[in-house]
């Protein structure tokens, strides 16, 4: 699981913290798309405007009301990315865009937004680089569950992040 995954790294980098001064980190979290978007969308609720023209049957939200959902359920993830971004610098990676159904692109943005209003760099995919006219991420780009991006998605994002000099380091390394 995630436990093992951290003790490799460590084991990697030595011992000592994994989060320090000058070592950035890189994180992907903060989302979790798929648990928070289901809830809101169960009776029909929309947050965009074109979601809500393509379902007459579907009923509109404000963004006030789902920026405070939004905030409820993510508040204390944006708190971690502002305490280790105290320690060191911290980009935030966007998920791909995988899903149309409603909601998803919304909260999505939301999230960037929050995060944002934090001082946290947020890379985000889908507004720059190879992949922001990639609507939806193409199946090769897919993992195995059809929700996340799969390594060579990693390495091609990693290596664009590196070339743009969002993420210090050579574009070689990657």
């Amino acid at each position: 699981g995630a436990q093992a995954a951290i003790d490799a790294v460590r084991m990697r980098l030595g011992s000592g913290p994994l989060v320090a001064p000058g070592r950035p980190v890189i994180a992907s979290i903060g989302f979790h798309l798929g648990r928070l978007a289901p809830p809101y969308s169960f009776r029909g609720h929309v947050a965009d405007r074109m979601d809500f023209i393509a379902d007459k049957t579907s009923m509109y939200t404000s963004q006030a009301f789902l920026r405070g959902y939004v905030r409820h359920h993510r508040h204390g993830l944006v708190r971690l990315l502002r305490k280790l971004n105290r320690v060191t610098g911290v980009v935030v990676i966007a998920p791909p865009d995988v899903s149309a159904a409603p909601n998803y692109g919304a909260m999505r943005r939301c999230i960037v937004e929050m995060i944002r209003e934090s001082s946290i760099t947020v890379y985000d995919p889908c507004e720059t680089g190879r992949f922001s006219m990639l609507h939806p991420l193409p199946d090769e780009y897919l993992a195995e569950d059809r929700v996340h991006g799969n390594p060579r998605y990693g390495a091609e994002l990693v290596a664009e992040m590196l070339a743009a000099g969002v993420i210090p380091g050579r574009a070689e390394a990657a």
